[in-house]
Formats: C-alpha cells, sequence, structure tokens
C-alpha cells in the first residue's frame, strides 16, 4: 500500500463504504477553529490502494456535525445548518463520487 495520506486527523464520524471506495471525513486544519474550508473527505479506493480528496459542496457557508453516509450507491453528506440545530440538509454525489457535482438531496428548515 502506499503513503498514508498527509491529514491523520479525521472527523468525529462514521466510516462509508460504496461500491468498494471507503470514505471518512478529515480535518485539514488541525488549529481549534474550524470552517468550512477545514473539513475535506478522504476517497480510498480499495482495489487500486489509493487515495483521493472530495471536497465539500461550494454552496456551503457554514457546517455543524458533518457526517457520511450511504444511500443507495451514493455518497451522502449531511449537515446542521446553525447554532440552533434546526436546519438540515442531506446532498449526494454521483457513484463514481468523484465529480465534485454535489446535488442537494432534502432541506428542512
Amino acid at each position: 500500500m502506499g503513503k498514508f495520506h498527509p491529514y491523520n486527523e479525521f472527523f468525529d464520524g462514521d466510516v462509508v463504504t460504496v461500491d468498494g471506495i471507503v470514505y471518512i471525513i478529515a480535518m485539514t486544519d488541525l488549529s481549534n477553529n474550524t470552517s468550512p474550508n477545514d473539513f475535506t473527505i478522504l476517497r480510498f479506493c480499495l482495489e487500486k490502494e489509493k487515495f483521493q480528496e472530495i471536497l465539500f459542496p461550494d454552496r456551503i457557508k457554514s457546517w455543524e456535525d458533518p457526517a457520511l453516509c450511504a444511500l443507495g450507491e451514493n455518497l451522502c453528506l449531511t449537515r446542521l445548518h446553525n447554532d440552533s440545530r434546526c436546519d438540515f440538509e442531506v446532498w449526494y454525489i454521483t457513484k463514481n463520487g468523484m465529480s465534485n457535482s454535489w446535488s442537494k438531496m432534502l432541506s428542512i428548515p
């Protein structure tokens, strides 16, 4: 297997496997301040033994408690939107998970 991905701090969340690909949320900035740019999704292909990175959706301005899940054969990302924990969203990405074209599936204000 190749070198371990440079992000050594993984976000407290689930590891998700979709179609032989393992996904996990990692933190890119290990300081105490977290922002949407501090999180990334690591993708590890079991067949090729290779890491790749998937960015969070561009339209997201703030994240709280991001979580990964699988819905069918799609990778999904859920989030709470604000401090009152009232806004909830579910985003999904296509099966191959590499296009970085996230689509919003559900929004509960």
